[in-house]
């Protein structure tokens, strides 16, 4: 049992339904089916019927959702508590963002801070989801996120400041023969050897492909990007990554690698960028720090 099952529980409860719930938490259906079908086994209670109505609480199911939804009002007050502890002056920038943009940021951190050492800055590296979840709960002051723009409506309550635009790409060695192939996408590899990067939008993007094509012969799911590289190289193994991918991850192999459409069959537009609370204001040397970000980001262009 954990505080992301019971969040799950009591959102399918409110709104009854799996897609709505799946929307209000930026996650997929799969995932919140899965997790609660793995909740009812560890206490053997049903939870849900699935009626006409949509989900409704068994009757033991509206004793587990009631303490669920006491369970994470306690969570919610010892994570307000903390927040209030922690020491946050106006000198202190928390950032959190995707993993890739962690070097760039590290190296820009490190010549800003010779010049501005009165400015105190945290990074954390996790994925757009928690990012966007703990600016809720204001642990960070800004985020970057990556975000396909059919949900970019979910943001509302914040300001988002789009940097780079782009897509998923099918990634593979600069080596591989495409015969006469000029035009290629994912149907005609999807029984080639897939190595992937271990990212929920990437795993959302595989579940509606999958849904309509059938399986993709997938060897593993990793957030090791050498090991990425190894497959790549060592099998001829093909990964999804974003056209942004080369500049992110600083990966010699992946900026020599083949980039090819997926297709027109799948919405993988996506977003990078800045987000943050509306009513959230940055000091002075946070921002021109943020500004220093965006010039070495401008720089580059997506893979088309």
């Amino acid at each position: 049992m954990n505080i992301e099952q019971l969040s799950y529980v009591v959102e399918v409860a409110n709104s009854k339904s799996l897609l709505k719930a799946a929307n209000n938490l930026h996650v997929t259906e799969s995932a919140i089916s899965q997790a609660i079908k793995r909740l009812e086994d560890e206490l053997n209670v049903k939870i849900f019927n699935r009626t006409q109505a949509g989900f409704v609480p068994t009757e033991r199911g509206r004793e587990v959702v009631n303490k669920a939804i006491h369970a994470l009002q306690a969570i919610d007050h010892i994570r307000l508590e903390a927040s209030k502890q922690m020491i946050t002056p106006r000198n202190c920038l928390r950032i959190s963002t995707i993993t890739e943009l962690t070097n760039h940021i590290n190296d820009i951190m490190y010549h800003h801070y010779k010049k501005n050492p009165s400015l105190n800055i945290e990074v954390t590296e996790q994925s757009s989801q928690d990012t966007v979840r703990d600016l809720r709960n204001d642990l960070f002051d800004i985020g970057f996120i990556v975000f396909n723009r059919k949900k970019l409506d979910l943001l509302n309550e914040f300001d988002f400041t789009p940097i780079h635009q782009g897509k998923f790409n099918l990634l593979t060695s600069n080596t591989f023969q495409f015969g006469h192939n000029i035009k290629v996408n994912l149907v005609q590899f999807k029984n080639e050897k897939f190595v992937l990067y271990k990212d929920p939008d990437i795993q959302e993007l595989m579940n509606e492909f999958q849904t309509v094509f059938g399986p993709i012969n997938i060897i593993f799911k990793t957030k090791n990007i050498k090991l990425i590289e190894r497959s790549i190289l060592d099998y001829g193994a093909f990964t999804i990554g974003h056209s942004l991918f080369p500049f992110y991850s600083q990966s010699p192999i992946l900026k020599k690698s083949h980039h090819l459409d997926l297709g027109n069959f799948l919405d993988t537009s996506f977003q990078f960028g800045w987000i943050k609370k509306k009513e959230h204001t940055l000091s002075r040397e946070a921002n021109l720090f943020i500004k220093k970000i965006n010039v070495v980001l401008s720089e580059f262009t997506p893979v088309q």
